[in-house]
């Protein structure tokens, strides 16, 4: 039930910003919005974990060269004082 509101909001959101002239989105009527608002649900679906995948590799492989540079530097950080150890 929870999905179909979303759906009918999407589609709705889809018909507002099809009337701004702005934005260069033309739908002419409210079954092509859901059918728009289910190939958007279907990409979010299917590309949103992709994404975290790659992003959480990329801050993985990020964060390992500092943790690396920690353990041969002998760097540990600051003590609860603020000052440098």
């Amino acid at each position: 039930m929870e999905w179909l509101i979303i759906w009918l909001v999407t589609a709705v959101s889809l018909l507002i910003i099809s009337r701004i002239e702005l934005f260069g989105i033309e739908i002419e009527n409210f079954g092509t919005a859901l059918i728009v608002a289910v190939v958007l649900g279907l990409l979010n679906a299917v590309l949103r974990p992709v994404l975290n995948f790659f992003l959480l590799s990329a801050a993985v492989v990020d964060i390992w060269p500092v943790q690396r540079c920690r353990q041969c530097c002998g760097f540990r950080g600051r003590s609860g004082s603020g000052q440098w150890i």
